[in-house]
């Protein structure tokens, strides 16, 4: 934690908009598999990062996915929120996992079996919290309750 903590103040420092943080898991692709934290180890981080926040680090993500990744709160994951379109096509599920491609948006929104991915349906998803899957959690679940969102933006985001 204090050293993502240098790392955003340095940031900062240079004048950085807005930082976009990932929860790493070890995904299947990854070269160093034993590296990764895992789910816990990656609430624990960002709980701690987010307990005492510098009033200069800005994130590019809602105060309901910061929260998620304090483990305040869980979601579920939503591939589709923020699809990944290449020259190959559109790539099933996501950007992490590569299951193939579809031709067309509506081909890989209406031929994706949804239901198999996620964490507790595919083992590759477990310890999965990337922004690409549960951002677009989040920003439904800020717009299906915004008063819970009003709570996290009034007293921080993992605390």
């Amino acid at each position: 934690a204090e050293d993502a903590g240098r790392l955003f103040d340095h940031l900062s420092g240079l004048g950085v908009e807005a930082m976009t943080v990932a929860a790493g898991f070890n995904y299947e692709n990854a070269d160093d598999q034993d590296s990764f934290l895992g789910r816990d180890g990656t609430k624990r981080l960002f709980r701690e990062i987010l307990r005492k926040p510098k009033k200069s680090w800005t994130f590019n993500h809602s105060g309901m996915y910061l929260d998620f990744l304090a483990g305040n709160r869980e979601f579920a994951c939503t591939p589709w929120g923020n699809p990944t379109r290449s020259l190959k096509g559109w790539q099933i599920p996501c950007y992490l996992l590569n299951d193939g491609y579809a031709a067309s948006f509506k081909e890989l929104m209406e031929q994706t079996n949804w239901d198999t991915y996620g964490v507790g349906n595919d083992p590759r998803c477990a310890d999965c919290m990337v922004h690409c899957g549960f951002e677009p959690t989040a920003v439904l679940e800020t717009v299906q309750h915004p008063f819970q969102a009003l709570k996290v933006a009034l007293r921080g985001p993992g605390r």
